[in-house]
Formats: structure tokens, sequence, C-alpha cells
């Protein structure tokens, strides 16, 4: 599927449905979000309204979506049910007021939600937060080793073993935003492989979502061929 204004991108834990989101108009920074089924059966706005609804992921139950939105003021915590790719009820808020630049990014084994806050300068870590495991407990190791400060939208997949995140390079495409690379991180060898999309996207890449066998991952970007965008 082609977007002309793209943002977040998830998709449900069974493989079977993308939610994602776009702008609600070309003049608009405000965003709605979409669900998509795999076998393009359903292609529809799943949440909608005059605020900016955008982040959206996928409980790991697939019963439900969490998102961002500000339509009290705030960066607030929404949750709505999904039941065959429709809504199902209305959208409720589950935390107020989480701050500004939020990202939400993936859940635990033990279904807790982790977001992070960012700045212009980051890079990626991993933390142990096992105590009985006496291996640097709650101590941060820096993951991001092929080039530092400039490190974003980190994303585990299925198994645990893997971490996806983008790094951003020094030259800026006036149109297109930062070029991006993509780093995957092996937490199990300590290796880390680069990988060149060719992609850009300033700051609206999002997280990027795995497939449910760890075998695939669903990003997005803008391409630059031949000087048409």
């Amino acid at each position: 599927k082609e977007f002309d204004f793209g943002g977040h991108i998830d998709m449900s834990p069974n493989g079977n449905y993308i939610v994602y989101t776009l702008d609600q108009n070309e003049n608009s920074a405000a965003k709605d979000i979409y669900i998509l089924s795999m076998d393009g059966s359903v292609d529809q706005r799943l949440v909608g309204d005059m605020a900016n609804d955008t982040d959206p992921k996928w409980a790991p139950d697939g019963k439900e979506i969490l998102f961002l939105s500000n339509r009290y003021g705030s960066n607030d915590l929404w949750r709505l049910k999904v039941e065959n790719g429709k809504a199902k009820g209305v959208a409720e808020i589950i935390k107020p007021n989480l701050g500004d630049r939020i990202n939400l990014h993936s859940f635990t084994n033990e279904e807790a939600l982790y977001y992070s806050s960012s700045n212009i300068r980051s890079d990626i870590y991993t933390v142990n937060l096992d105590e009985d495991s006496g291996k640097d407990y709650m101590k941060p190791h820096k993951i991001s080793i092929l080039q530092e400060k400039t490190n974003r939208n980190p994303s585990w997949s299925q198994d645990g073993r893997y971490i996806f995140y983008y790094r951003w390079q020094k030259f800026r495409h006036d149109l297109l935003g930062e070029e991006y690379h993509v780093t995957i991180y092996d937490t199990k060898t300590g290796d880390a492989q680069n990988v060149n999309t060719n992609l850009y996207g300033g700051q609206n890449l999002g997280v990027p979502s795995w497939s449910p066998d760890n075998k695939q991952l669903l990003f997005h970007g803008m391409i630059k061929n031949d000087f048409q965008f």
C-alpha cells in the first residue's frame, strides 16, 4: 500500500491486521488511525476526530490497540477494543499527560508497555531488569555501537533476540528530511548489522513492527529516485 502522508504503523500479533496513521490532510500535522487487513478486505479509519491520534500499538492479545491522543490538550494514553477489523465500543483514556515528544515502543512478556521521551541526541540502551540474574542489574548497556548520538525508535523482535533501530545520517534533503539507515542488533552475539534502505523520513518513520515469525520487518519512509519524489 502506498501512503501520501504516512506515520506510525504496527502489525497485529496474529499477523492479520496492520494499524497505521495518516495525516488528516496535506496541510495538517494531526493524524487519524486506520486499519488494514493483510488480505485487503478491510481498509478503513479506526480512530478519527479533530485531535492528533497517533502511535497505535496492538496489545499482546490482539484484542485492542493503545495510542496517543491530545484530544484533552496533552499527550494521553488511550485504548480501543478491536474485533474483526472494526472498533468495538469507544476509546477510553488509560493514563493522562505522558509528556512531550513521546514514543510508544512495545510490550514486555508481562504485558507492560514501555515508552520513551526523546531528545535530539539519542542512543539505544538495554537494561537488565532481572534482579536474580546477578548480571549488571539495572545498569544501562549501550548497543548503538555503529554510530553515536543519532539513533532512535528501537523495536524488539517477537522472540526477544534482535533489536531493530534507525540511524539518521548527517545529510539532510530539503524536501525529504534526514536519510535513515537501519541497524539490526543481535542480543545473543552482540553483533550489529547495518542495512542501507535509501529511505528518508525526518521524524515520521515511527517505530517498526516485526512479523510474528521474526522473518520480516514492517516500516516505511520516503524514496528518492532520479530526483522524482
